[in-house]
């Protein structure tokens, strides 16, 4: 409490208030102007680094002027104003969370790390449906559920959990989403790509697909999209997805199934979670699914995912939380909570369950209108796309002789029909570079390129 010094500075008080010892008497004497300063910042070796082209594309259109501009790169769902669509049954479950809120049935604390329980239990019976059977397996294995930030933090969770597992080789298709890549190289995965989309047939290459992963070393992970494949909106039939489960289940590898559009690629959550509900029936293969609420719900920055896995193991289960857990804890500690809350409220009640289910078929259904509508524009102006009409294609060459099935592609009956042939948000449209830039400076029409 004594008045200090005039020449001592807080700093050297404090040094000198902390003891008497001959180095605490010492520094508390140091002339501060003397003080060491580096020649340079310790970030000096940081180098520029470019965005991506989503968030690049993004920056662009926020500084563009015109009020006419459009942003057709992220992945949000609007309605013709051009306005995020807020769907009905989201605002009656927040009403439900707000009251219960105000009348104290639960508070603002904490959840705990692997998230709301409630939240967890309806991402996996929405994931899996039926094949989660009354004793909580499914298709014979052990669940494990764990509510993530969004379905990027389920992604980076689940590929943590891998990496600590000893699994490191990762096949992810070409093209996929930008942030894959990202994910991956901060786990320090070893990355491969599987050939996805032939870009010149403006079709998927299944050959080229199921060849690239009966070649890969086995037990690596496949990542694979569930449905609405982003960015191409080319999506396996039913049984090119047969081919590749058999080519998966061959060469026994991990399948991670990114899953953030359930309900919009087709209209039917049933039918966009086939693929994964067929892997999962097999009864014998592992696997993790990255499952988001953020287009699906509307619920973009309230960051709501989960992160779903299949464990042949069950004694294992509970070191796969612990370590889940942990992960958790060093990235971002405790998961969000109020949208969390707002898509359990839905998921656990039969009737916002039903109306959500309906909402979400009709937007897909005005997706599906608009692809039409986009069709039919383009032959009317005569406009020629820079893509080649597939041939049919055949799978057989690449199974096990005992699993061999034949599939064909058939050609499209228009220069523009593989828009209307995708699914989903995304569109591989096949515009050329100098197409797209067009768009943008005469149109401010902004599109990834």
């Amino acid at each position: 409490d004594e008045p200090s010094s005039p020449r001592m500075s807080p700093c050297a008080l404090l040094l000198a208030n902390a003891g008497t010892s001959e180095s605490t008497r010492k520094w508390a004497k140091a002339d501060e102007t003397q003080v060491y300063r580096g020649s340079t910042s310790c970030f000096a070796a940081l180098q520029p680094v470019e965005p991506d082209d989503i968030m690049q594309l993004r920056e662009l259109f926020t500084v563009d002027p015109s009020r006419d501009k459009i942003s057709l790169g992220l992945g949000l769902y609007r309605t013709d104003d051009k306005q995020p669509y807020l769907l009905e049954t989201v605002k009656k479950a927040e009403a439900r969370v707000l009251d219960a809120q105000t009348s104290g049935q639960f508070s603002m604390d904490y959840l705990s790390a692997d998230g709301l329980p409630e939240l967890c239990e309806g991402s996996a019976r929405l994931v899996f449906g039926d094949l989660l059977d009354a004793s909580g397996l499914v298709g014979g294995l052990q669940p494990f559920t764990l509510q993530t930030c969004g379905g990027t933090g389920a992604l980076r969770i689940g590929f943590g959990l891998l990496r600590a597992a000893g699994r490191k080789t990762v096949l992810i298709p070409d093209p996929t989403w930008v942030s894959h890549r990202f994910i991956l190289a901060a786990e320090g995965m070893d990355v491969h790509t599987y050939r996805y989309y032939d870009r010149q047939a403006g079709q998927l290459d299944i050959d080229g697909l199921l060849t690239d992963l009966a070649a890969a070393p086995p037990g690596s992970v496949v990542l694979l999209h569930a449905s609405g494949h982003n960015p191409t909106g080319r999506d396996p039939s039913r049984e090119q997805w047969r081919a590749i489960c058999r080519v998966v289940e061959h060469r026994a590898h991990f399948t991670f199934f990114d899953m953030a559009y359930q309900g919009l690629t087709s209209g039917d959550f049933d039918a966009d979670a086939w693929s994964v509900r067929h892997f999962a029936s097999r009864g014998s293969l592992e696997m993790a699914v990255a499952q988001s609420f953020s287009k699906n719900m509307g619920l973009y920055s309230e960051r709501v995912g989960t992160l779903s896995l299949l464990c042949s193991d069950p004694l294992k289960v509970s070191s796969i939380r612990g370590l889940a857990k942990m992960l958790v804890r060093t990235q971002y500690s405790f998961p969000p909570a109020h949208g969390a809350r707002v898509a359990a409220t839905i998921l656990g009640d039969p009737v916002l369950l039903a109306e959500w289910r309906a909402e979400v078929g009709a937007m897909s259904a005005r997706i599906r209108r608009v692809r039409t509508l986009l069709h039919d524009e383009l032959l009317a102006i005569d406009c020629q796309p820079p893509v080649r009409a597939p041939s049919p294609t055949h799978v057989a060459d690449v199974l096990p002789a005992t699993a061999a099935e034949p599939t064909t592609t058939l050609r499209p009956t228009s220069a523009w029909s593989h828009l209307v042939g995708q699914s989903g948000m995304f569109s591989f449209s096949g515009l050329t570079r100098q197409q797209i830039q067009r768009l943008r400076s005469e149109h401010h029409i902004y599109i990834t390129s």
